[in-house]
């Protein structure tokens, strides 16, 4: 079963949004503007964080530019100096949840998507920031930038945000779980895909390992809200290095149909067509519509629908997308090889008008880390 995918609209704005739209929101009080770009920040973004933030900066310049900061509970601080209660129900439970989104050559990629993303799984889980997006957005852009002069030459960012319902007062808390306050994380960690590099070679391609370790069905928790507690495919991705040390797992939903693997979804090729499981049991990811988008604007058929085993053992080519690597060729699935060496010509159409559109070559950058670390490259 199989259906053309038709990219939803954006959450904000009613007409298709395109590379290059933009909005603007005045924040409360005249603050500052905050400009949301839908796929894109560019110079225009880093020439308007510098106006708004350039008293900020000019003293976080002077104390603490050799050392990241965080955001924790509404403060922006060194890293050093942040600290979370061993009573967390995030750290005791795993009551959580998070995203986060790359930069590329340090601007920040598709954050407002991210930040909006984590705001439905905010909503699902019944957590109530009090802030609006818009202001969080904000917050977000503003870590980013105070870390970027921190950036190693040619490295990124990943911006992760993470909000738990916070710090357990007594025992009884357990079974209430509503009235405390929220515990909110934004931070930005150094992106290394070294390990990764020797799977862009010709003849290369990470392998996979279907596991018997099944997706959390819909019905049980929601594959769309981005939850914190990941055990379910924690234990798939044992299984499948059980098999294989260097495979990433490719897991199936109760019904027998392919979903997504640890931490990435999973795309395949077949007959020039770019397959996408459906997206009821999986979480949508940001890179997996990033490149549904790039596709239509190459010309590259996408079909979503329900698939089994035997269609992605008789793929083409296939590869998995996350907000780190982006696309990653698959060089087979169950040892068995693709009917094409990774990365196959459509993998590498996607990965490279992805790395024109941001101006960074990708895999280029995936090498160059390993090369730093003697690593295959």
């Amino acid at each position: 079963m199989r259906r053309p995918v038709k990219i939803a609209e954006s959450d904000s704005a009613k007409a298709p949004v395109t590379l290059h739209d933009r909005s603007v929101s005045q924040l409360p009080g005249d603050r500052f503007l905050v400009i949301v770009s839908r796929y894109w920040q560019d110079a225009q973004f880093e020439s308007d964080i510098a106006k708004r933030r350039s008293h900020e900066m000019s003293e976080a310049a002077d104390g603490m530019a050799t050392e990241r900061v965080v955001y924790l509970n509404g403060e922006i601080i060194p890293e050093s100096e942040a600290r979370l209660s061993i009573f967390d129900r995030g750290f005791i439970w795993g009551d959580a949840v998070y995203d986060a989104g790359r930069t590329f050559a340090g601007k920040p990629y598709r954050m407002w998507e991210h930040v909006q993303r984590l705001y439905r799984s905010m909503r699902y889980c019944r957590f109530d920031m009090g802030m609006p997006a818009e202001d969080f957005h904000g917050i977000v852009l503003e870590v980013i930038e105070r870390n970027v002069p921190l950036l190693a030459s040619g490295g990124d960012y990943l911006c992760r945000m993470h909000v738990s319902r916070g710090v357990m007062p007594d025992e009884g808390s357990v079974h209430r779980g509503q009235d405390m306050p929220l515990t909110v994380v934004v931070f930005c960690m150094p992106i290394n895909l070294a390990v990764f590099a020797k799977h862009y070679d010709d003849g290369g391609g990470i392998p996979l390992v279907i596991t018997s370790t099944r997706r959390v069905p819909p019905a049980c928790l929601s594959p769309q809200a981005k939850i914190s507690a990941k055990m379910n495919n924690f234990i798939a991705a044992f299984e499948a290095q059980d098999v294989d040390p260097e495979a990433q797992p490719l897991m199936l939903d109760v019904n027998g149909y392919v979903t997504e693997s640890q931490g990435s979804n999973f795309m395949f090729v077949r007959n020039g067509r770019i397959c996408m499981p459906n997206r009821s049991g999986a979480l949508v990811g940001e890179s997996m519509m990033t490149v549904a988008e790039i596709a239509g604007r190459l010309d590259i058929p996408v079909d979503e629908g329900f698939y089994t085993p035997y269609d992605v053992y008789n793929a083409d080519e296939a590869f998995l997308t996350a907000g780190t690597f982006c696309v990653l060729p698959v060089g087979s699935i169950d040892r068995r090889p693709l009917n094409k060496a990774a990365p196959g010509p459509v993998t590498k159409r996607i990965l490279n008008a992805w790395s024109e559109m941001v101006g960074v070559d990708i895999a280029g950058q995936i090498r160059e880390q390993a090369r730093g670390r003697n690593l295959p490259a």
